[in-house]
């Protein structure tokens, strides 16, 4: 069992979990700025699917700072 755990996982260092915990957020926070920018030039109305990426992107930077703070301790 510890051999199929070490396949698992191979390459989870401290600084690859850092580098994703910063970099997902913040790519995830430019994507959502855009999305709803590029609907208010179109004059869209904004649609259930776009007020749920917010409770989304929420979650997903809540992750992130919890993983920088794991990987700080």
């Amino acid at each position: 069992m510890a051999n199929l755990l070490k396949l698992c996982v191979p390459y989870a260092t401290p600084g690859a979990t850092y580098a994703a915990s910063i970099t997902l957020p913040g790519l995830s926070i430019i994507f959502v700025l855009l999305r709803f920018y590029t609907r208010s030039l179109q004059k869209n109305a904004f649609g259930i699917d776009d007020w749920l990426m917010l409770p989304a992107l929420a979650m997903v930077t809540a992750m992130g700072i919890t993983l920088v703070i794991g990987w700080l301790q």
